[in-house]
């Protein structure tokens, strides 16, 4: 067993952005109306959460779209396919969030897509392609997001 030390303190470090989010109560997600270009989110966000991919997990393993997999899946254990759902959901409510929240899941969220991506599509991708295309919303998402929160918003609400 082995754990990958940078991950372990950049998640730490996430973590706790998101516990002071929840005592500095920035983040508002109250009902308001959105603008439908915003959705545009959604089908990534369930594209990683259901992450359709047989069971028992193997990266090598080919696309399998059973709704099952909505269910049992190991998504919700796995960075790369929860983010983002978190990231989708912050979105939906920018501009009234913790800007920093969003900032840090999305710049950390993009630095392990660009790996992932490497490792997927460079290292053997006839073997890795599907995981590959499983984090694509990952990288997107998580651009979006840092794109989102460089932006210059007025903190007044």
């Amino acid at each position: 067993m082995a754990i990958i030390t940078d991950n372990f303190l950049a998640f730490l470090a996430i973590v706790a952005f998101w516990f002071w989010d929840i005592f500095a109560q920035e983040t508002d997600f109250t009902t308001q109306p959105r603008p439908l270009w915003k959705h545009w989110v959604v089908p990534l966000a369930v594209l990683a959460f259901w992450a359709p991919m047989s069971v028992p997990y193997s990266p090598m393993n080919p696309p399998d779209f059973s709704p099952i997999y909505l269910f049992i899946n190991g998504a919700g254990l796995a960075y790369c396919m929860t983010t983002p759902v978190f990231l989708a959901i912050l979105t939906f409510y920018h501009p009234r969030i913790n800007v920093a929240v969003l900032r840090v899941t999305s710049l950390e969220g993009v630095l392990i897509g660009l790996i992932n991506m490497y490792m997927n599509f460079f290292t053997d991708f006839t073997l890795y392609w599907w995981n590959g295309i499983l984090h694509v919303p990952l990288i997107t998402i998580s651009t979006y997001g840092l794109i989102l929160s460089l932006k210059v918003t007025d903190m007044n609400r």
